[in-house]
């Protein structure tokens, strides 16, 4: 494997830990504040930010140079930072934790099947495999324990539906990622697909505070905005672009396997949750996958 390769699986693979922990993040966001309230604040911390970044580096938006890409980066925007999150959110409520994990764990295969449809990259049979490894150990990492005390409620064909949609959605995100890094750098992609987020969180925002009391909010309410902003979208999406524009967008996707592995340590660590022997044979699954997917000898092809 070459340098750049490896160093563009080690970004990709951070940020995908960083990315899990937002599953984490997120759960304890919510109870304090809003979810759309929340993802707004969020994108607007993070686009300052990463405004003063691309003004410093690159001198600013330049929207008439870069106009002809401005339509990708917006169907890439609305993909993974609004359509993934809203159908995630409100798709888990109508179906059982053990369905919709099973559901996101196809995220990988969805990526690997997008990718040959919109890039026509083509993985070998070896990829092949990796992604079916990676598939069943992400949806085993999800099944012990989902069920809860007391059980599930019945399982919902809306609910089931929506969470596949966040999937696809996830799935055109990581593809968008990897055609609109060929024309822009990846601090413009970070820059621009945040300033989208906050335009598509503000009709649900401007909802939630009407009846919003801002002095609810504890301290560690806004140190989770604070993280979410920085960390998991400043340095998560610019580790994630950086590292797509090394790889096919095929490998890349199959990094979201680790997703899932973060969440899980994240979640026994910092809100109890139990982790046993099967979590273990899914993540193990999950990093075979990983290894095969990146050998050498049989990387991903363009056909023509």
């Amino acid at each position: 494997m070459s340098r750049v390769r490896l160093i563009g699986y080690i970004q990709v693979g951070l940020s995908m830990v960083i990315v899990g922990s937002l599953v984490t993040a997120s759960k304890l966001t919510v109870d304090r504040i809003p979810p759309n309230l929340a993802s707004e604040l969020r994108f607007l911390v993070a686009s300052a930010v990463l405004l003063l970044l691309l003004y410093r580096r690159e001198g600013g938006l330049q929207l008439r140079r870069n106009r002809p890409y401005l339509n990708l980066l917006f169907w890439q925007a609305f993909f993974g930072t609004y359509l993934f999150n809203l159908c995630l959110m409100y798709g888990v409520k109508w179906t059982t934790g053990v369905e919709s994990g099973i559901i996101t764990s196809f995220t990988p295969a969805a990526v690997g099947l997008l990718s040959f449809l919109l890039l026509r990259e083509r993985p070998g049979w070896v990829q092949w495999t990796g992604i079916l490894f990676v598939v069943l150990g992400t949806g085993v990492i999800q099944v012990p324990g989902a069920a809860g005390e007391g059980g599930q409620e019945t399982i919902t064909l809306w609910g089931n539906l929506l969470v596949l949609a966040a999937v696809i959605s996830e799935g055109f995100f990581i593809t968008l990622g990897k055609k609109s890094t060929h024309y822009v750098s990846p601090l413009y992609v970070s820059t621009l697909v945040s300033l989208y987020g906050v335009l598509f969180f503000l009709p649900g925002t401007l909802w939630e505070l009407r009846h919003f009391d801002w002095t609810s909010v504890p301290w560690e309410g806004w140190a989770l905005i604070l993280y979410n902003a920085l960390i998991v979208t400043v340095v998560g999406f610019q580790l994630m672009y950086t590292g797509v524009s090394r790889l096919p967008a095929s490998s890349a996707g199959m990094m979201t396997g680790l997703m899932p592995v973060s969440a899980v340590f994240l979640s026994a660590l910092l809100l109890g949750e139990p982790v046993t022997w099967i979590h273990g044979v899914g993540i193990l699954a999950v990093l075979t996958g990983i290894v095969l997917i990146s050998v050498k000898d049989t990387e991903p092809t363009t056909t023509d």
